[in-house]
């Protein structure tokens, strides 16, 4: 069997990224297709309009690379609904949205992100693309049900250390490293 991805709209985007757009809103991405704004939920007919500025990633500054990647895309809104719809041959249905606020601090999110790098500190990029697919196992596994805080808890973990993980393997592919190096954790 092969799978194969169709589709990833926005893909330049992060789960609760924080973007600014040429009108100078700024918008939540709760993906894949949706947004929304400090005061409201939005329908997902209505998003950003482009181009789209990165403001805030993980709840800290972005580095200069991922505001680029997302200066860089091109489309709009309806482009990214149209593109999805096209690809996968469905209609766009509207949920009620529901905004869970996040139980992790920032600090804690920040320092969760250093621990993800630890446990992969002197291991080769086979090895940390083995830990990222079990933490996307463990995310998979978690993001099922949402019942209480601490299931929201495990879940916050789960994407921090999956996001974390993504940013290693960049890391160590961009560099050409046979092992990652960074063995710095603290907070």
């Amino acid at each position: 069997m092969t799978v194969e991805l169709l589709c990833r709209p926005y893909e330049m985007l992060k789960d609760h990224d924080h973007v600014r757009d040429a009108a100078g809103t700024v918008w939540t991405f709760t993906g894949p297709l949706d947004f929304h704004t400090a005061d409201r939920p939005t329908p997902r007919a209505e998003g950003p309009v482009w181009p789209l500025t990165l403001t805030e990633r993980y709840t800290m500054q972005p580095k200069p690379a991922e505001v680029e990647a997302v200066a860089a895309a091109t489309g709009s809104h309806q482009e990214e609904l149209d593109r999805w719809q096209q690809a996968c041959g469905a209609d766009l249905l509207e949920f009620p949205a529901v905004e869970v606020p996040d139980v992790i601090t920032p600090m804690q999110k920040a320092m969760l992100a250093r621990q993800a790098r630890q446990p992969v500190a002197g291991k080769t990029l086979a090895e940390v693309e083995e830990e990222r697919e079990g933490a996307r196992r463990m995310y998979l596994l978690y993001s099922k049900v949402v019942l209480d805080e601490e299931d929201q808890t495990r879940m916050e973990t789960a994407v921090v250390r999956l996001d974390t993980l993504d940013e290693v393997l960049e890391e160590m592919r961009a560099s050409g490293a046979e092992r990652y190096g960074n063995t710095s954790v603290s907070g």
